[in-house]
């Protein structure tokens, strides 16, 4: 697993990284382990974006999530990730 942290208008606390860092593994349990994540937070006064990009081989994954909490964009993201996820799971089953 490779995982690239960005952070952009805003300085990053030891907390945040350990939150995506959870998050992360989590997620790494569906995917194989040659995974490239690269996770971008943007913050702009009450206004926080999450851009996840996720590319496993030939499959890449990306997900944008806005909210007001830092943290909730975090949720919204994963939660987008996993519909993709299991999307492109379902298809591959149906198409063998």
């Amino acid at each position: 697993m490779n995982l690239m942290l960005s952070y952009r208008h805003f300085v990053p606390s030891g907390d945040l990284n350990s939150q995506i860092r959870k998050k992360v593994t989590r997620l790494l349990k569906r995917l194989g382990p040659s995974v490239n994540v690269h996770w971008t937070l943007t913050g702009e006064k009450n206004h926080y974006r999450s851009e996840v990009k996720i590319q496993d081989g030939h499959n890449n994954y990306y997900v944008k999530a806005e909210d007001g909490n830092l943290y909730k964009t975090f949720d919204v993201a994963m939660k987008k990730l996993k519909t993709q996820l299991s999307h492109s799971r379902r298809y591959a089953t149906i198409r063998r």
